[in-house]
C-alpha cells in the first residue's frame, strides 16, 4: 500500500478562517450587520436549539424579502457554530473524534432544507415529487466495490452498466450479462438511449418516459432561494477544499480563534511504504502499533489524517521529526500539514455539505437545473465552479476529490444538456486536466479526467465535440507535447529505464480516452466533422511518425549485448494506440473525402520521413530471365525497426480504396508519392530481421529482441502489426510485376545467390557449416513469407470477408491444434475482433461441439467438427512454431486414423477482390517456377547441402495453392500447369517420389501430383495411387516388433536349456565339480570357449619370433535397440559401439605455442613429441546392430531437421555435427566403433618365423615410403587444380551420378561415398612385395591384397 502527502505551509498561529465574500457586488449595510451580530451573538443566551434553529430561518427569510441575502448571511452562521460542533480538541486525532450531528442536523443542515422549501421540508419536497415526472434516468453513482452488470447482446460498448436494481428490472436479466465490480466513481446507464443497443430502460425508469407530459416547473421563489443557497454552499466548498494558506480564509476577526489549537495532518504519497509509515508514526507520535495501523489505514481510505491537535509550537516539532524519519533512505519526506483546527473544521463541515447537496439534487430535475446554472456561472476573478473543480482537482486529498466526482455525475450527467454543458468545460481544460493528472500520484480513478468515460462514450456528445471544439486536437496535442519529450534528434521516440517513464505511462491514459471519441462511427458526415477529425488524424500522423522506426535494433556480431535495450514502453504505447488506429482507419473507410485525403495525408509523410536514401541509386538484380533495380540495404549489419505504424496506416487505407473505385495511381493520388517499392521496403527488412532471428543469426541481442518478436505476432498487437505487415506486402505484390516482386524479397533476403543454378558447386568452395545452415534457414522463412502472402486473403478489401469470416478462421485453426474451453479460445481472438462478444460465441456454436469433463472437476472443452477439419492450413500465419508443429502432429495423426494419406494438403483460398487478383500471379510467374524448380532438383539431388525436408513441405504447398487457384477458375489469365510444364514441375515431382529423401512427406507429394494430374486431365492410374503405400517408417516399426520377437523366443529357449544343464548338473560326479567350476568363471560372463595351449607355468606373448598360439575365442552381446544376441564374426552382421571422439590438449607438453600445435605440421603417422593435440575416443560401452544404429540415426536426424523451433528449444545435442545420444545411457554420441572378431578368427596362427628385429624393422620403413594419398568424398581436385594424390573411381562415379548405385559403394575401399572431401593412405601389397624380404612377407595371410 502507498500513500499520497501534501504539504502547506503555515503563516502564522493565530489566523482567521474562512474566505472572505466582501466583494464588490456584495457588500454588507448597516441594518443587515446588526441582524449579524445579533445571531452570532445569541448562541450563549438561547438555550432552546430548535428556536435559534428558526430564528436563523427568519432572518434569512427577511433578508430575501427585501432582496439582500446574500452568501455572507449563510458563512456568518457557519464562521460561528461549525467551530463549535466540528473543531477537533487538544491532544485528539481523528481515531478518537466525536462529534455532535444532532446539533449538526439542526442548526446546519435543517435550516437550509426550511429556507429552501419555505416550510415544513418532509412534506414539501414530497409535492415536488410528485408535481415532476418519475425520473427516466437512473445515475446511481457507484461507490468502490459494488456489483454492476453488463449486458453482453445490448451494450454499446465494455462501459455500459447497470446497478443491482435497474438490472433486476430489466430484459437484459434474460439475455448474456457480466458481474463484475465498480472502482468507483461511475454511474448507473440505464435510461440513456446511446448506451444500448435496445431495452435501454428496465420498468422502474420505463414510468419516466409516459410521463413526460406530466412535467411542471418549480416555483419562481423556490427557484430564487434554492439559487441562493445553492450559490452560497457551492462558493464556500470551493473555497474551503481549494485553499492552501490559512491566509486564504477570512471572514473577519473572533475572539474564537485566539486559542492555540492546531492539527498535524498527513496526506496520502506514492513513495512511502505501508509499514514504513506506520513505524514512522509509532516513533514519532509515541503510540502502539494499532493506533498507528489505523492512522495508516484512514491516510490510505481518506487521503489524508489527523494524527495529532495540540499547539502550533508541538504540531511543527511533529512535523519536523516525521520529515526527518522519513527522508533517511533518500526519498522525499512525507508531506505533513499544520493547520489550524476552525480551518479542519470547516472543511469537515464543506465535505459534509456536499454530501447533503448531492442528496438534494435527487428530489428532482428542476434542482439539477439550478445546480448546473451555478455552477456554470463564473464569478468576479473566479472561473466558474466546474473549471474551478477541473483545475484544482489534483490539489485535493482522495475524499474531496471523491465527494466533487459524485456531486458532478448526480447534478450534471441525468440530463443532456447539463452533460453537454459539462462536456464543453471539460474539453476546452483537458489539456490542463491531463498535464495536473500527469504531474499527480494518485491512481486514476481519484482524478477528474476520470470524467471523460461518462462524456465520450456518448456518441452524438463524441461527435459533436470533435466537429465544434476540436477534441481529437486537444487531446493528441496533449499527447504530443508529452511525447516530444521522449524524441532523439532524428525525432524519433526513444525511452530509458528510468522513474521518469512513470509519468508517460500516466500520460498514456489519453489513448483511453480517444478510444471512447473513435468507438461511434459516424453514418452521415458533416463538413465540421471532415474538418475536425482531419485535424485531429494529422496530429494523430505526427504521433505515427515519432514511432515510425523507433526502438531500432542492429545485430551484435562477436560479442553479446551488454545491456538489455527498453523496449516495453514502446509496446505498452502501441498496445494502448492500436485500438485506436483500427477505429481512426474505421472512420476514414466511410467517407470517400476523408479517406483520399487521410491517404494522401500519409504518402506525403512517407516522402517527408524516407527509410531510405532518396538519391542513392538502385542495385539491378537479375533471375529467370527478370532483372530489376532493387533498394540496397544490409538487414544483417545495418539498423532494423519492428515498429512501423505510419507504413501499416497506409496499408489499411488502401483496403478501402477500391470501395470508392479509387487506385494507387488514380488522379487523386498524383502527388508526390514513394513508389510500392519503397513503400514497402520498411516492412520487407522487417520480415527479413525475423527470418535471420529464427535462423540464429541475432542470438548475441539478447532477450529482449526475443521479447519483441514475441509481442509481434502476439494477439495483443498483430492487428496493427504482422496483420498490417502481410497485407502490405500483399497491396505491394499486386502493385508490382510479379517477377519483380520476387526479385525484390529475394535480394532483400540476400538469397539471389542461392537461387542460382551453380550455388551447390560454388558453395564447396567456402563449405562453412553455419553459412549453409543459414541459408537453409533463410529459404525455410521465405518460402513460409510466400506462402503467407499468397494464402492469407481472410482481410476485408483483400477477399469479400466479414467480422465473422476471420472469427471463423482464428476458431477452426486454434481448434486444429487440441480442444480448448471457452476462456482459452477468446484469448486468441484479438480485440478487435471480440468487441462484440456474442458474435463470437455463435460462431464457436456452429463450429464446434462443446464436451462436459469427465470428472465433474475439470473444464469442458470445444471440439471442432469434422467437416471443418478440411479448412486448416498448416502454416496459418498466426501460429507460433510451437502451435505449428503441434497442428501438424495432430491432424496427420487424425487422418492417418481415418485411413487417409498422411499429411496436411493446403486448404482452397477465397476469391481475391479484383484489385487484388494480381497477386495470384506470383503463383505462375517465371521466378517462383524457377524456385520451384530449384528446390525440386535439389531435393533429388542426394549431394545437394542446401535441403531442407520443410523446403519440401513449402514448395508442395506453394504448387498446391497453385493447383487449387487453377481448379477454381477464379482467374483467366490464370494458367499454372501450361506455365510449369516449361519447367518440369510435374516430372520433377515424379522423380522425387522414388527418393528415399522425400518419406516423412511422400502424402502430401502423392496428392500433389494427383492433383495436378486430375487438373491436366491425364487419368493415368499409375499415377492417381488412390491407396495408400506403407511407408519406411511404419516398415520399420513391424520389422522391429518381428525382431522383439524372435529375441523373446530366443531368450525362453535359452533360459530353458539352462534349466536342464543345473538339473544335470547336480547328477554329476562329485569330481568333476572343480573342473566345471573352473569352466563356469572363465565362462560366467558371456558364452566363451577357451583353449589353453601354453605350458603350464608360461606367460602368453604377442608378437615376435617365440608368439604363443592364438586363441579363438568367441563373444556374445545383446544389442540395445533390437534386444537380440549376436556373436562377433567375420562373417556375420556387424556390431558397433556409440562412442565420442574429439580433439584433446591434455597431454600437451606446451599448450600455448601455436607452432608446436598446428596438427597441419605433424606427422599423421607419428605421435608428435608434443604429445598432441591429438584425438581422444571415448565410448559407453553399449552395443549395437550397425543396421539398428543407422535407423537409429537416421530417424534422428529426420525428426531434428522437422522440429520447428530448435533456435528456442536447442536439444543437447547438434545433428549438423553427426552428434546423437546413445539410446540407452543418452551419452553424448558422434561415431561408432566396430567390434571385430578375435585375430585368430581371421588370421590363423603361422608357423614360427624368425626374422631379426633389424630386418622387421627395415620392412617397416619400406612399406612406410610407398605409401599412398587417396582422395575419397566429394572432390573437384582432379578437375579444378593439379592433384597429386590417386582420386577414388567409386567416388567419381557417386558424384558425377544422382543415385548411388550398389556395386560403386563396394567399390570404394574406405566406404565415404558422398562425404566431405578426406585423404586415406592407402599402401597395395603389388607394389612393395618384390621389395620386401621373404621372411617379412611370411608374416601375413596370401589372402591379403594390402598392407
Amino acid at each position: 500500500m502507498q500513500f499520497y502527502m501534501h504539504n502547506y505551509k503555515v503563516n502564522g498561529a493565530k489566523k482567521n478562517i474562512l474566505p472572505s465574500t466582501a466583494t464588490p457586488e456584495v457588500r454588507r449595510s448597516d441594518e443587515n450587520m446588526e441582524e449579524t451580530i445579533d445571531i452570532e451573538m445569541s448562541p450563549d443566551d438561547v438555550t432552546d436549539i430548535k428556536e435559534l434553529a428558526t430564528k436563523v430561518v427568519q432572518k434569512w427569510k427577511q433578508s430575501f424579502e427585501k432582496g439582500c441575502l446574500t452568501n455572507l448571511h449563510f458563512e456568518e452562521i457557519w464562521r460561528v457554530w461549525v467551530p463549535k460542533i466540528y473543531s477537533p480538541s487538544l491532544n485528539e486525532s481523528c481515531l478518537n473524534w466525536n462529534f455532535n450531528e444532532d446539533l449538526a442536523q439542526d442548526i446546519l443542515f435543517n435550516t437550509l432544507d426550511e429556507f429552501i422549501c419555505n416550510g415544513d421540508p418532509s412534506v414539501v419536497l414530497k409535492q415536488l415529487c410528485e408535481m415532476d415526472k418519475a425520473p427516466s434516468v437512473c445515475g446511481k453513482v457507484f461507490r468502490f466495490g459494488e456489483p454492476t452488470y453488463s449486458c453482453r447482446e445490448c451494450g454499446m460498448d465494455k462501459t455500459c452498466v447497470l446497478c443491482v436494481e435497474c438490472f433486476k428490472n430489466s430484459e437484459h436479466r434474460n439475455h448474456k450479462y457480466k458481474m463484475g465490480t465498480s472502482c468507483g466513481g461511475g454511474c448507473c446507464d440505464c435510461g440513456d438511449v446511446e448506451a444500448w443497443k435496445k431495452d435501454p430502460f428496465c420498468k422502474i425508469h420505463l414510468a419516466g418516459v409516459t410521463e413526460e407530459e406530466q412535467k411542471k416547473s418549480l416555483p419562481e421563489d423556490l427557484i430564487e432561494r434554492t439559487r441562493i443557497v445553492f450559490e452560497a454552499v457551492l462558493w464556500y466548498a470551493y473555497r474551503l477544499l481549494s485553499t492552501e494558506q490559512i491566509s486564504d480564509i477570512r471572514l473577519g476577526g473572533s475572539s474564537l480563534y485566539d486559542i492555540d489549537t492546531y492539527c498535524t495532518i498527513l496526506y496520502n504519497d506514492e513513495i512511502h511504504t505501508f509499514e514504513q509509515v506506520i513505524q514512522t508514526l509509532a516513533r514519532v507520535l509515541k503510540c502502539n502499533h494499532r493506533s498507528s495501523t489505523e492512522f495508516v489505514t484512514n491516510i490510505d481510505r481518506e487521503g489524508r489524517a489527523v494524527v495529532k491537535c495540540s499547539t502550533f509550537q508541538h504540531c511543527s516539532d511533529l512535523k519536523q521529526e516525521i520529515e526527518k524519519y522519513t527522508s533517511r533512505q533518500g526519498t522525499k519526506p512525507l508531506k505533513v500539514l499544520v493547520n489550524h483546527a476552525h480551518v479542519i473544521a470547516h472543511q469537515i463541515y464543506a465535505m459534509k455539505l456536499l454530501t447533503w447537496l448531492e442528496k438534494f439534487l435527487g428530489h428532482g430535475e428542476g434542482f439539477r437545473k439550478i445546480f448546473a446554472e451555478v455552477s456554470l456561472k463564473p464569478q468576479t476573478m473566479e472561473p466558474c465552479i466546474i473549471k474551478g473543480i477541473l483545475l484544482r482537482d489534483s490539489t485535493l486529498w482522495k475524499s474531496a476529490r471523491t465527494q466533487w466526482h459524485r456531486l458532478l455525475i448526480s447534478g450534471m450527467l441525468l440530463e443532456y444538456d447539463n452533460k453537454k454543458a459539462l462536456a464543453k468545460i471539460f474539453t476546452r481544460n483537458y489539456g490542463q486536466v491531463m498535464k495536473d493528472f500527469i504531474k499527480d500520484d494518485h491512481d486514476h480513478t481519484y482524478s477528474i479526467s476520470s470524467l471523460s468515460v461518462q462524456l465520450f462514450t456518448v456518441p452524438t456528445l463524441a461527435h459533436h465535440l470533435i466537429a465544434h471544439d476540436d477534441v481529437l486536437y486537444i487531446l493528441l496535442n496533449t499527447l504530443i507535447s508529452e511525447c516530444s519529450r521522449k524524441c532523439n534528434k532524428a525525432g524519433k521516440l526513444e525511452f530509458e529505464r528510468s522513474p521518469s517513464s512513470q509519468t508517460f505511462k500516466r500520460a498514456l491514459y489519453m489513448l483511453y480516452d480517444l478510444r471512447y471519441l473513435l468507438g461511434a462511427i459516424p453514418e452521415q458526415w458533416t463538413d465540421d466533422l471532415r474538418r475536425s477529425f482531419l485535424h485531429g488524424l494529422s496530429m494523430m500522423l505526427s504521433l505515427l511518425t515519432m514511432m515510425q522506426g523507433m526502438d531500432a535494433v542492429t545485430r551484435q556480431i562477436g560479442q553479446h549485448m551488454e545491456y538489455e535495450p527498453e523496449w516495453e514502453s514502446g509496446f505498452n504505447l502501441h498496445i494502448k494506440l492500436a485500438y485506436c488506429i483500427s477505429l481512426a482507419i474505421e472512420w476514414c473507410g466511410t467517407d470517400k473525402i476523408v479517406l483520399v485525403k487521410a491517404y494522401r495525408s500519409v504518402l506525403k509523410k512517407l516522402i517527408e520521413n524516407p527509410c531510405y536514401e532518396p538519391n542513392e541509386a538502385g542495385e539491378v538484380r537479375e533471375l529467370a530471365d527478370h532483372s530489376t533495380a532493387c533498394l540496397h540495404y544490409d538487414v544483417s549489419i545495418k539498423p532494423v525497426s519492428i515498429h512501423l505504424p505510419l507504413t501499416r496506416f497506409l496499408a489499411a487505407l488502401h483496403l478501402y480504396l477500391e470501395k470508392f473505385n479509387l487506385h494507387f495511381d488514380g488522379p487523386e493520388f498524383q502527388v508526390s508519392k514513394p513508389t510500392p517499392v519503397q513503400i514497402v521496403e520498411p516492412v520487407l527488412r522487417g520480415q527479413v530481421m525475423i527470418a535471420q532471428v529464427h535462423a540464429g543469426m541475432w542470438r548475441r541481442n539478447g532477450y529482449a529482441l526475443l521479447n519483441t518478436l514475441f509481442f509481434y505476432h502476439n494477439v495483443k498487437c498483430r492487428t496493427e502489426m504482422l496483420d498490417r505487415d502481410i497485407t502490405l506486402l500483399q497491396i505491394a505484390a499486386s502493385l508490382i510485376e510479379s517477377n519483380e516482386f520476387l526479385i525484390h524479397v529475394l535480394n532483400k533476403f540476400n538469397l539471389i545467390n542461392w537461387a542460382m543454378q551453380d550455388f551447390e558447386v560454388s558453395s564447396l568452395k567456402s563449405p562453412e557449416e553455419d553459412s549453409i545452415r543459414q541459408t537453409t534457414n533463410l529459404v525455410e522463412e521465405l518460402l513460409h513469407l510466400l506462402i503467407v502472402i499468397t494464402g492469407e486473403r481472410y482481410m476485408p478489401g483483400i477477399s469479400n470477408v466479414t467480422v465473422e469470416d476471420r472469427i471463423r478462421k482464428e476458431v477452426i485453426q486454434y481448434l486444429c491444434i487440441k480442444p480448448l474451453p471457452h476462456s482459452e479460445l477468446i484469448k486468441t481472438i484479438p480485440d478487435d475482433l471480440t468487441s462484440q462478444e456474442v458474435a463470437v460465441d455463435e460462431v464457436i456454436q456452429e463450429l464446434a461441439v462443446f464436451k462436459k469433463p469427465a470428472h465433474g472437476t475439470g473444464k469442458g472443452v470445444y471440439e471442432l467438427k469434422e467437416e471443418y477439419f478440411d479448412e486448416f492450413n498448416v502454416f496459418f500465419y498466426h501460429y507460433t512454431r510451437e502451435e505449428l508443429s503441434k497442428a501438424e502432429e495432430t491432424q496427420r495423426k487424425r487422418r492417418k486414423a481415418k485411413g487417409e494419406l498422411e499429411c496436411c494438403p493446403p486448404p482452397k483460398l477465397l476469391k481475391l477482390k479484383e484489385s487484388f487478383s494480381l497477386l495470384v500471379n506470383l503463383l505462375q510467374c517465371d521466378v517462383m517456377l524457377h524456385i520451384m524448380q530449384t528446390i525440386l532438383e535439389r531435393c533429388i539431388n542426394l549431394r545437394a547441402r542446401s535441403y531442407s525436408e520443410s523446403q519440401l513441405h513449402k514448395i508442395l504447398h506453394l504448387i498446391g495453392y497453385a493447383l487449387l487457384e487453377e481448379e477454381s477458375k477464379n482467374y483467366p489469365f490464370f494458367k499454372f500447369i501450361e506455365n510449369s510444364s516449361k519447367f518440369k514441375i510435374c516430372s520433377l515431382m515424379e522423380e522425387l517420389l522414388k527418393s528415399p529423401r522425400v518419406d516423412a512427406h511422400k502424402g502430401l507429394l502423392r496428392w500433389t501430383i494427383n492433383k495436378y494430374k486430375q487438373i491436366s486431365d491425364k487419368k493415368d492410374s499409375d499415377y492417381l495411387m488412390l491407396h495408400k503405400e506403407p511407408s519406411t517408417s511404419e516398415k520399420a516399426d513391424s520389422e522391429k516388433e518381428r525382431r522383439a520377437k524372435l529375441a523373446a523366443e530366443r531368450r525362453a529357449k535359452v533360459m530353458a536349456q539352462m534349466q536342464a544343464m543345473q538339473n544335470s548338473f547336480i547328477k554329476e560326479n562329485a569330481s568333476l565339480f572343480e573342473e566345471a567350476n573352473i569352466d563356469r568363471k572363465s565362462g560366467s560372463s558371456s558364452n566363451v570357449e577357451v583353449m589353453d595351449i601354453t605350458e603350464p607355468g608360461e606367460h602368453p606373448i604377442a608378437l615376435g619370433p617365440n608368439q604363443s598360439q592364438r586363441v579363438s575365442v568367441e563373444k556374445t552381446f545383446t544389442c540395445i535397440l533390437c534386444q537380440e544376441e549376436q556373436k562377433v564374426t567375420a562373417d556375420g552382421p556387424t556390431l558397433v559401439l556409440a562412442a565420442f571422439v574429439q580433439q584433446a590438449t591434455v597431454l600437451c607438453q606446451h599448450k600455448n605455442n601455436e607452432q608446436l600445435m598446428d596438427v597441419t605440421k605433424h606427422d599423421p603417422l607419428y605421435l608428435h613429441a608434443n604429445l598432441g593435440p591429438a584425438p581422444h575416443t571415448s565410448t559407453c560401452g553399449h552395443v549395437m546392430h550397425s543396421e539398428c544404429w543407422r535407423k537409429y540415426f537416421d530417424n534422428i536426424m529426420v525428426r531434428e531437421h522437422r522440429r520447428p523451433y530448435r533456435l528456442r528449444h536447442p536439444a543437447s545435442f547438434d545433428v549438423d555435427k553427426q552428434e546423437f545420444l546413445c539410446p540407452l545411457c543418452e551419452c553424448l554420441s558422434n561415431t561408432v566403433l566396430p567390434l571385430i572378431p578375435s585375430l585368430s578368427s581371421l588370421q590363423p596362427s603361422l608357423p614360427k618365423n624368425n626374422i631379426s628385429f633389424e630386418n622387421w624393422l627395415d620392412s617397416i620403413n619400406i612399406v612406410l615410403n610407398k605409401k599412398l594419398k587417396v582422395c575419397h568424398g566429394i572432390f573437384k581436385c582432379n578437375l579444378t587444380e593439379q592433384c597429386e594424390n590417386i582420386h577414388c573411381n567409386a567416388c567419381i562415379n557417386a558424384s558425377n551420378g544422382t543415385n548411388i548405385e550398389p556395386d560403386s559403394v563396394d567399390d570404394c575401399e574406405v566406404n565415404c561415398i558422398l562425404q566431405p572431401h578426406q585423404i586415406f593412405y592407402s599402401c597395395p601389397f603389388t607394389f612393395v612385395s618384390g621389395d620386401l624380404p621373404k621372411d617379412f612377407t611370411d608374416l601375413f595371410p596370401r589372402k591379403s591384397t594390402r598392407t
